[in-house]
């Protein structure tokens, strides 16, 4: 989920990338949280729709459907692994060297 706050308006932007819908009970709680710690603002809950995911890479597909989000930008399915394995060994590869 992506919250956005601003001008009497908060926007919920819930992101399945298996594109199942926001589960009602989680719908109810929200709404009544957001509504009653803000009162007098308009709540708008909005499912996204992304590409639905085709392999079990849960991890990196949030990832890349958050970049998408803020950028429009994202890796294709078939290369987010890859890409994100490089750069974990990059990160890894930087922690060594400092110690």
């Amino acid at each position: 989920m992506v919250v956005n706050k601003a001008a009497g308006k908060i926007s919920i932007h819930y992101m399945d990338p298996e594109q199942q819908p926001m589960p009602a009970l989680l719908r109810a709680v929200l709404a009544k949280v957001l509504v009653g710690t803000n009162p007098g603002q308009q709540i708008n809950i909005i499912e996204t729709e992304l590409e639905k995911q085709k392999y079990n890479n849960c991890g990196p597909e949030v990832i890349e459907n958050f970049l998408q989000y803020l950028t429009g930008y994202r890796l294709s399915q078939e290369d987010t692994v890859a890409v994100h394995a490089l750069l974990y060994e990059d990160a890894i590869m930087l922690v060594g060297d400092h110690h």
